[in-house]
């Protein structure tokens, strides 16, 4: 039996979310959401917000069309 919900089953990529709550204020979540698989890490500031990012990454699977900031390069000198 499947459990996916019927708007999912046809995804061609699943992502991976680890969701870091550090505040929980004016009746939402405030934090830090890392997209595991690109290894990107993002703030959000509200539950609806969080749920935006991972929709966009979901949806998109490059984290330059997303909210996710890209990781900065380090220089070498």
């Amino acid at each position: 039996m499947n459990m996916m919900p019927p708007e999912l089953e046809n995804t061609k990529e699943k992502a991976s979310f680890v969701v870091h709550v550090q505040f929980r204020q004016h009746a939402t979540w405030q934090g830090n959401i890392t997209w595991v698989d690109k290894g990107v890490t993002q703030q959000f500031r509200s539950v609806l917000e969080m749920i935006r990012l991972m929709t966009e990454a979901v949806e998109s699977g490059d984290p330059e069309h997303t909210g996710f900031a890209l990781p900065m390069e380090v220089e070498k000198n």
